[in-house]
């Protein structure tokens, strides 16, 4: 865990010097952001949950600017920030994202895609817990 945060706050670090000199691809950016959230995400420590989400926010802001709101990583981005509610028990902020990542998923990949059947598991995972078995 230790390495690899070192390793992409170095990354970070280097895109951040980099832009002073040149333009960097923003989505070079926002995949190195959101792979920092999901470290805190996934950290022994189960308080980095909130770093992991102003992580994930803020590479959506990123996707959403240059991608626009239908696009893959945007959708695996939005799951991502359901998992953080649903971790947190913000079961009905969970089911709004993964709803929307589901949308996004079915439309851009087809109903046949594994991401697509991961995202139709998390929201029945969180129906689950709110005791909603009909859904």
């Amino acid at each position: 865990y230790s390495n690899a945060m070192v390793y992409y706050q170095k990354a970070l670090n280097a895109i951040q010097n980099t832009k002073k000199s040149k333009v960097v691809d923003p989505l070079i950016t926002a995949a190195t952001i959101n792979c920092i959230g999901v470290l805190y995400f996934h950290s022994p420590s189960k308080t980095d949950a909130d770093k992991a989400l102003t992580y994930f926010i803020d590479a959506l802001g990123v996707q959403r600017f240059v991608l626009g709101t239908h696009h893959r990583e945007v959708a695996t981005t939005l799951n991502n920030i359901g998992r953080v509610y649903y971790f947190r028990g913000q079961y009905e902020s969970a089911i709004r994202l993964y709803l929307e990542a589901l949308r996004i998923r079915q439309l851009v990949l087809g109903c046949d895609h594994l991401d697509v059947a991961a995202t139709v598991c998390n929201t029945g995972q969180t129906y689950h817990q709110l005791g909603m078995f009909q859904q």
